[in-house]
């Protein structure tokens, strides 16, 4: 678990800098009840969540997801920066 999470963060690390413009990046890891939670938000440009994307960062993430039995969240919006909430039970 603990490597599928790492690799999680590796990765929307990797698109807030590669991708948003951000000048300011909020990360939280917390315990919530019997869960992890992993929170990722920045300032940047943020993007269209429905539009179809030919990289593999957020497909990446979702997989690494699934693969612990976690659940994966973005928020995100032209202009308005983007939030990654991956929550998983441990």
């Amino acid at each position: 678990m603990r490597r599928q999470l790492y690799l999680i963060f590796k990765e929307a690390i990797h698109n807030v800098a590669r991708h948003s413009g951000a000048r300011r990046v909020e990360i939280e890891l917390a315990r919530e009840g019997d869960s992890l939670v992993l929170r990722i938000s920045d300032d940047g440009c943020g993007f269209d969540l429905a539009a179809e994307s030919d990289g593999n960062g957020l497909a990446s993430i979702r997989r690494r997801a699934q693969s612990l039995g976690a659940e994966v969240a973005w928020q995100s919006a032209d202009g308005r920066g983007t939030t990654m909430q991956a929550k998983v039970r441990y």
